[in-house]
């Protein structure tokens, strides 16, 4: 199908120092195009802290592990705080061994809390920096407004709400009543404040439910159900709670989504900082955020996700494509029609690795948070 544009427009081990977020590493942007490393100042972090021990460790014969980049971590880096969020060896949430860092701009947990309340406390700042993104909320907006007449006098859904953003718009658009499910306690206590704060006749028709959206039976039949679970590479996040309903509803809205990739020419792409030899440093690593986006990377599908279908790959192999450097991005699509695209919806960016081989291999694991990412080079 020919896609269209949108024209709407884990809790670690308690510990000392910092935890860091399993989660948030991909959701907060400065503003622009870029994510992690926009500046040079932390792109120079990036280079002190990281790079160094990846080249003695290349050196020396072995391959970088998740162990190797704790010890890297615990190794009184002054940056080791930075370290994190720039690399992710061997899976793509990185944990550190002396504790978790939740990593939000101007937004670091700084205190030790437990496994539990750090959870919870972090997902609260992942969904600030979520509404950051104003074009994703309007073009799910838009979507909704798409379906009105689906949600006008039914019974709906909107899975992992946050502050329960889309469950209101779908009151407003007529909604009989809404279940805004949410499994952060923090979150669903904001969401039921949010809501005392609106007018009487749309409040009592939102319900905030606090519990796992798996675990929960509506006590109705679900018309339309809403949902935001994409992570930075597509299924990394929690795309799979899915596929795990105790309800079917009628319509998902969005229902699909793809990984694209582009093979491109990484002399367009290095610069003073991430230099051709750094970028070969970063074999196998899979890297969000370290190029600004140009808008004509992603050419062609990796993986598809559809509701109801579940994951498949499209390819594993760029044989015959020209370029030294991998990107993959994510791409939220509803009924073949493109919704929100990485580097365009800030909430998403590209992700980067230099080229190694013409076949790579996905795997996504369970992980306390959702899915982990495993990626290879394949012979």
């Amino acid at each position: 199908m020919q896609e269209k544009s949108e024209t709407g427009q884990a809790g670690p081990k308690a510990g000392e120092g910092k935890q860091k977020s399993p989660r948030r590493q991909e959701r907060k942007r400065d503003g622009g195009s870029r994510t992690w490393g926009v500046t040079n100042a932390l792109r120079f972090k990036f280079l002190e802290c990281i790079i160094s021990p990846i080249l003695a460790h290349a050196t020396a014969g072995g391959r970088l592990t998740t162990k190797d980049h704790e010890r890297t971590r615990s190794a009184g880096s002054p940056h080791a705080r930075r370290c994190a969020f720039f690399i992710k060896p061997d899976n793509f949430r990185t944990r550190a061994a002396a504790g978790q860092q939740s990593r939000i701009f101007g937004m670091d947990i700084l205190n030790h809390l437990s496994p539990r309340r750090f959870r919870a406390v972090d997902d609260l700042l992942a969904f600030i920096s979520i509404y950051d993104d104003t074009r994703r909320t309007r073009v799910y907006r838009a979507l909704l407004r798409r379906h009105q007449k689906r949600i006008q006098g039914q019974v709906c859904v909107e899975g992992g709400c946050g502050l329960a953003l889309f469950a209101v718009e779908m009151a407003r658009l007529g909604a009989r009543h809404v279940y805004a499910v949410e499994h952060n306690p923090l979150l669903a206590r904001l969401a039921r404040q949010r809501l005392e704060q609106l007018p009487a006749a749309l409040r009592h028709r939102v319900e905030v439910i606090e519990m796992p959206l798996q675990a929960f039976r509506p006590p109705q039949p679900v018309a339309v159900l809403v949902q935001e679970f994409y992570g930075q590479l597509l299924y990394d996040e929690d795309l799979c709670v899915l596929e795990q309903l105790r309800f079917q509803p009628e319509l998902v809205l969005p229902e699909g989504g793809e990984l694209r990739a582009g093979v491109l020419a990484s002399a367009k792409y290095v610069d003073r900082e991430v230099t051709p030899e750094v970028l070969q440093a970063l074999a196998g690593v899979l890297v969000a955020g370290l190029f600004a986006e140009r808008g004509r990377e992603l050419q062609f599908p990796v993986l598809r996700w559809q509701f109801g279908r579940g994951l498949e790959q499209v390819t594993d192999s760029i044989h015959g494509r020209r370029g030294d450097l991998l990107c993959f991005g994510v791409v939220v699509t509803h009924r073949g029609r493109r919704i929100c695209t990485a580097g365009q919806c800030p909430n998403w960016s590209c992700v980067w690795t230099p080229r190694a081989a013409d076949r790579f291999a996905f795997e996504f694991r369970p992980a306390a948070a959702g899915r982990e990412c495993h990626f290879r080079w394949l012979a």
